[in-house]
């Protein structure tokens, strides 16, 4: 299932939504950084800072930005990333989502 289409060379926004396993929100207020470990299918790693716990950190809701500068780097496939999370203590939790992204060649016009 793909989390997001993301446009080589244009600037990708989307939300992520956590969930426990009987479909609740996981309440994001216990965290004090985020980040997004956006890997393409060339390979190409990139961290991208997420603002967590966010405004309101009991829907499980993360706003990601994927500059175009990033995405200029992929290639058509499919892409995946982790989900690092930092509670204080500091404790890092990683969530994995493998191929999660779908990565499409800008469209030419004819």
């Amino acid at each position: 299932m793909s989390l997001a289409q993301i446009v080589v060379g244009s600037q990708a926004v989307f939300d992520i939504y956590l969930r426990d396993s009987s479909g609740n929100p996981v309440t994001l207020s216990d965290f004090v950084t985020g980040k997004l470990r956006f890997r393409s299918c060339a390979g190409v790693n990139t961290e991208i800072n997420l603002t967590v716990p966010g405004a309101n950190p009991d829907s499980g809701r993360i706003s990601v930005v994927i500059p175009s500068a990033v995405t200029a780097l992929a290639d058509e496939g499919w892409g995946s990333a982790d989900l690092v999370f930092t509670k204080a203590g500091p404790q890092t939790i990683i969530l994995p989502l493998p191929d999660s992204f779908e990565i499409l060649s800008p469209q030419v016009p004819a």
